[in-house]
């Protein structure tokens, strides 16, 4: 579930006049013809529904039917790692990192965009390497998305200076945005 509010929708079976449910350890709501439960201000995480009916007769269903699910609205957190905004040569790597609170790092996709060249594919590489970047001002952005679709963007603005040691090294023409 993406949202902090969900409604579940419920039938039930063999005459069932009413229901109750309960959230998570929470109280069992009293009996209703309603078929549904609102849940309001879900928090991040996993949650379990359960529900039970009774009958005509007063008969309350002995087991409850249950839903297990989880709510994950938040976008997975982006760094890279180890990186200033002055890189020396023309050939920057970079190490991203990623975190979620509800999908497992190996779940977690990225997608980059060095200098407004379109969008990389969404992968699970987490190591960067450009080749004959240009010298001066440019800006990397990074897209994260969790196992839920949630989507986080961040740019990095570097500069990339001469490298003095091997006299230059780095192109003074325009952008090369290959990655490897």
């Amino acid at each position: 579930i993406t949202t902090f509010e969900s409604v579940v929708d419920f039938a039930g079976e063999n005459g069932a006049k009413d229901f109750s449910w309960k959230l998570d350890f929470g109280p069992w709501h009293i009996y209703t013809g309603d078929r549904y439960a609102m849940l309001p201000g879900l928090y991040e995480g996993v949650h379990r529904l359960e529900i039970k009916s009774r009958s005509a007769e007063n008969i309350v269903d002995a087991t409850p039917a249950a839903l297990t699910f989880r709510v994950d609205t938040m976008g997975p957190n982006v760094r890279l790692l180890g990186t200033t905004n002055t890189l020396v040569g023309p050939n920057p790597k970079f190490t991203v990192s990623v975190e979620d609170s509800q999908s497992p790092a190996e779940k977690i996709l990225l997608s980059h965009s060095l200098d407004r060249e379109p969008w990389s594919d969404f992968s699970d590489r987490r190591d960067l390497k450009f080749h004959d970047i240009a010298l001066g001002d440019h800006e990397l952005k990074l897209k994260a998305k969790d196992d839920a679709d949630n989507v986080t963007e961040v740019s990095h603005p570097f500069r990339v200076e001469e490298d003095a040691s091997n006299g230059g090294g780095a192109s003074r023409g325009p952008t090369a945005a290959s990655a490897s």
